[in-house]
């Protein structure tokens, strides 16, 4: 597990803020902090994460893609504000993107990876929050042997997954 604490500020600033509106942003941001003991550079930081994670999800619906533990906790924050993440997603994907775990049958099968969907934002974007999803291919380990950890289904059918 990455110690939040030891994250550095040394990191790609691609701003994914654009995708929001200011006062959703700071509601993130701020509930991030407050919800998981965080200083605000990092909580802005995974909510960044977060919003491109979405966005790659939104552009390419059956990638079957997996957040990094820390983006998941954007993720999470993001879901808690239905209406706005609701919207969100009609206004970048034209659907819903849904948060599945990999906890049954739904998700059998599932085969994306964290590292896989690292290296998909990096070919979206150029560049990441590496620290963000430093671990990666050790985390996918756990992700794929069915322990109900952050799995994806990559059959097309508009669901990237979490825990």
């Amino acid at each position: 597990m990455t110690n939040l604490a030891t994250i550095s500020d040394a990191h790609v600033r691609s701003d994914q803020r654009h995708l929001v509106d200011d006062e959703l942003w700071d509601r993130l941001v701020n509930r991030v902090v407050q919800d998981e003991a965080m200083e605000r550079p990092l909580a802005e930081r995974i909510v960044n994460e977060t919003l491109r994670f979405l966005r790659l999800a939104a552009e390419h619906p059956a990638g079957g893609f997996s957040p990094s533990p820390l983006v998941d906790i954007g993720w999470h924050t993001f879901i808690l504000y239905t209406r706005e993440y609701a919207a969100f997603c009609d206004r970048i994907a034209a659907r819903f993107i849904h948060h599945s775990p990999k906890d049954g049958a739904a998700t059998a099968g599932a085969s994306g990876s964290i590292a896989d969907t690292a290296q998909a934002l990096r070919s979206l974007d150029g560049a990441i929050d590496e620290d963000l999803w430093a671990g990666a291919a050790d985390l996918s380990a756990n992700c794929n042997s069915g322990d109900g950890k952050c799995c994806s289904s990559p059959d097309g059918d508009s669901t990237t997954t979490g825990n």
